[in-house]
Protein backbone atom coordinates (compact mmCIF):
# COMPACT_ATOMS: atom_id res chain seq x y z
CA UNK A 1 0.00 0.00 0.00
CA UNK A 2 2.82 2.37 0.82
CA UNK A 3 4.49 1.90 -2.55
CA UNK A 4 1.20 2.50 -4.32
CA UNK A 5 0.53 5.61 -2.23
CA UNK A 6 3.98 6.92 -3.14
CA UNK A 7 3.17 6.60 -6.84
CA UNK A 8 5.27 3.58 -7.71
CA UNK A 9 2.42 1.59 -9.26
CA UNK A 10 3.24 1.61 -12.96
CA UNK A 11 6.66 3.24 -12.48
CA UNK A 12 8.55 2.94 -15.77
CA UNK A 13 5.57 0.92 -17.03
CA UNK A 14 6.13 -1.88 -14.48
CA UNK A 15 3.38 -2.99 -12.11
CA UNK A 16 3.90 -3.24 -8.37
CA UNK A 17 3.26 -6.97 -8.66
CA UNK A 18 6.22 -7.30 -11.03
CA UNK A 19 8.52 -5.23 -8.80
CA UNK A 20 7.55 -7.36 -5.79
CA UNK A 21 8.06 -10.59 -7.73
CA UNK A 22 11.50 -9.41 -8.85
CA UNK A 23 12.52 -8.50 -5.29
CA UNK A 24 11.26 -11.84 -3.96
CA UNK A 25 13.09 -14.04 -6.46
CA UNK A 26 16.31 -12.02 -6.71
CA UNK A 27 16.97 -11.47 -2.99
CA UNK A 28 14.06 -12.83 -0.95
CA UNK A 29 13.49 -9.17 0.06
CA UNK A 30 16.97 -9.00 1.64
CA UNK A 31 18.40 -5.51 1.12
CA UNK A 32 21.86 -6.76 2.18
CA UNK A 33 21.97 -9.66 -0.30
CA UNK A 34 25.16 -10.10 -2.34
CA UNK A 35 25.95 -12.75 -4.93
CA UNK A 36 29.33 -13.20 -6.58
CA UNK A 37 29.36 -14.23 -10.25
CA UNK A 38 32.59 -16.19 -10.83
CA UNK A 39 32.21 -16.24 -14.61
CA UNK A 40 32.34 -12.47 -14.94
CA UNK A 41 34.02 -11.61 -11.64
CA UNK A 42 31.19 -9.24 -10.82
CA UNK A 43 28.90 -9.05 -7.79
CA UNK A 44 25.15 -8.44 -7.53
CA UNK A 45 23.95 -6.25 -4.65
CA UNK A 46 20.74 -5.51 -2.79
CA UNK A 47 17.07 -6.26 -3.07
CA UNK A 48 17.10 -6.04 -6.88
CA UNK A 49 20.58 -7.60 -7.26
CA UNK A 50 22.11 -4.72 -9.23
CA UNK A 51 25.35 -5.81 -10.88
CA UNK A 52 28.68 -4.17 -10.07
CA UNK A 53 29.62 -3.89 -13.72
Amino acid sequence: RTLKRLGLAGFKGVSLANWMCLARWESNYNTKATNYNPGSGSTDYGIFQINSR
